[in-house]
């Protein structure tokens, strides 16, 4: 019994093994489909036909019940892929030829002229249509009189209402009539749609779930409250601005639909934290100041109040600087802040040596438009030398700022701009060493050219001080560098004293223009113009000028810019090489 069993077994296995082999065998015989032979349209027709009717899924060898079943669902599906475009008075002739390995559907097509729409009436009530998404849908309505038919337009037409009455909370909102008739003898369309609205549903209780920092402090960030209307796009502002905090690193909202009640719908905001340390060490360069090591730590919730502090710490040949800055949050949903900041610098260039410490306090308050305001007060400590000057300085040093930045991109914006512009002033009377008011402003705008870009900058800065020799060198003004004027040394030009040292200037000016041409996708070739320079009044203000060419490379961390410039004014053909690091706005 034993050894038939195992016979047995075999025989069943090798039958399965040669049904396997023979239908592979099958499969690949297979490759010959039929095909779809399409005449008399092209384009859109072309495709929309293709997509409804696919004989490809059928096998070369059929029954004749079957070809007659298959060459009738060709004909309706074709019909159907051509009104759906307006053809509503189409000719089709459908024919079944063969060959010798398999068949083919051929498909004649006069399609005739496209239905004209003769009347559009659509109707929203309720308070629907007085929604700021509602005037935008009238404005891009897809559908007007005159025309031509496309059943795609009128679908969305409904979804468009029906998903604006979701977004503004009119659940319980429905069309009354829904109706596209077609004249089929006149070739006309007629579109009526009317829609109710009904009860606009409200925000109900809002639960918060977290445990980070005090409810008091999390409702400066919420921007929807209990009472106010429905509407999804502010839930996801309400969700930007709790993901902008930077104090979390889950923001879950829900809208339980289930739950409303009354006309109203409870929210549930879900807020895990981010991480409360972090630590970063970088490394960089730039021909300003050489290699640059660098180190962070930011403590990013340092207690329930959301208070926090950012230590940081630099060294490079030219510059090595630390700083601690404490913030505390104020306002709503972080528009507005205090910053206390304590930091020691040591900067060494040809034309100075400074050691500066500075304590400062800084309100910030974003508006509403956009512009950060930034009033400030700041004490400063100097010890510095140049080329007519070595002393130290103390000041203390009202000041208020405006500032804006528009972008389209944050690491490789290609339309945006900056503006910021900074006014301080200190007094003999108020604990400083000097009368001194200064003014600084700065522009910088980026613009598209096909797959290129211009970008554009200027800087200016004025100052008016009783005594110039005790102005700080961290407060005077000198151009060349990186960001200044290319193909001169880092601050090497401004007004000089009788033996040719530069000595820096009250006053700059200084500009540029630059286009970047894109040869890959994160590489481009810019050339560029450069001019500007420091002055202690506009009689001695003598312009520098160079030229040059860079290279391009858009990192996941920012661009890095290589660029070769040349001094206008020189004499030889002298080229010096800039490289820098950082975002363009």
């Amino acid at each position: 019994m034993h050894s038939c069993g195992v016979k047995s077994l075999y025989r069943t296995i090798q039958r399965i093994l040669i049904l396997l082999i023979l239908s592979g065998s099958s499969a690949l015989a297979g490759e010959q489909r039929p095909q779809l032979l399409l005449h008399g349209v092209s384009g859109e027709l072309d495709e929309n036909i293709r997509s409804l009717v696919d004989v490809s899924r059928y096998q070369c060898e059929l029954p004749s019940w079957r070809f007659k079943r298959i060459q009738e669902r060709t004909e309706k599906d074709t019909n159907k892929a051509l009104r759906a475009l307006g053809y509503y008075n189409a000719k089709i002739e459908v024919d079944r030829t063969n060959d010798n390995q398999c068949w083919s559907m051929e498909i004649l097509v006069t399609a005739g002229k496209q239905v004209t729409i003769e009347t559009v009436n659509i109707v929203v009530t309720g308070g629907l249509e007085n929604t700021q998404g509602m005037q935008q849908f009238w404005k891009n309505l897809p559908v007007q009189t005159g025309s031509a038919l496309n059943h795609a337009d009128y679908e969305k037409i409904k979804l468009d209402i029906s998903s604006l009455a979701s977004q503004y909370g009119y659940f319980s909102g429905e069309f009354t009539t829904r109706e596209l008739r077609i004249d089929r003898q006149k070739n006309l369309a007629f579109i009526e749609l009317k829609f109710r609205a009904g009860e606009r549903t409200k925000i109900g209780a809002i639960q918060l779930e977290q445990s980070q920092f005090k409810d008091k402090f999390i409702n400066k960030y919420l921007t929807i409250k209990e009472g106010d209307e429905f509407n999804s796009a502010k839930l996801t502002e309400q969700q930007s601005a709790l993901n902008d905090s930077g104090y979390f690193s889950v923001v879950n909202i829900e809208v339980d639909r289930k739950a409303s009640k009354d006309e109203t719908i409870p929210i549930k905001i879900t807020l895990q934290p981010r991480k409360r340390h972090a630590y970063r060490i970088g490394l960089g360069a730039s021909t300003n100041e050489g290699p640059r090591v660098s180190f962070k730590f930011e403590d990013r919730w340092l207690n329930r109040r959301a208070h926090s502090y950012i230590l940081n710490t630099s060294w490079s040949p030219i510059v090595a600087e630390t700083g601690i800055n404490y913030t505390i949050p104020l306002g709503n949903a972080g528009t507005h802040k205090l910053d206390l900041g304590l930091g020691f610098k040591d900067e060494d260039v040809d034309a100075s040596n400074s050691q500066t410490t500075k304590l400062a306090a800084k309100l910030t308050r974003v508006r509403s438009n956009g512009w950060k305001l930034i009033s400030s007060i700041e004490f400063l400590r100097e010890n510095f030398s140049t080329a007519d000057s070595n002393d130290i300085t103390q000041l203390v040093t009202p000041g208020i700022g405006y500032s804006k930045s528009v972008r389209d991109n944050p690491l490789f914006p290609r339309s945006g701009w900056r503006l910021s512009t900074n006014l301080k002033l200190a007094s003999r009377d108020f604990f400083s060493d000097i009368n001194l008011a200064q003014l600084t402003g700065s522009a910088k705008i980026v613009r598209p050219v096909n797959n290129n870009r211009i970008l554009a900058r200027a800087g200016a800065g004025f100052s008016e001080v009783d005594e110039f020799s005790k102005l700080p060198a961290s407060l005077r003004f000198f151009a060349g560098g990186d960001n200044s004027v290319r193909g001169f040394d880092y601050k090497s030009l401004g007004p000089v004293d009788s033996n040719g040292e530069v000595t820096g200037g009250k006053n700059f000016l200084t500009g540029s223009l630059e286009y970047e041409h894109s040869i890959k996708k994160n590489w481009g070739l810019a050339i560029f113009v450069d001019a500007g320079n420091s002055f202690n009044n506009f009689n001695d203000y003598e312009i520098k000028k160079s030229v040059g060419i860079g290279g391009r490379f858009h990192s996941p961390i920012g661009p890095i810019r290589l660029d070769f410039a040349h001094d206008l004014d020189a004499s030889g053909s002298d080229i010096r090489l800039h490289l820098s690091m950082g975002p363009d706005l």
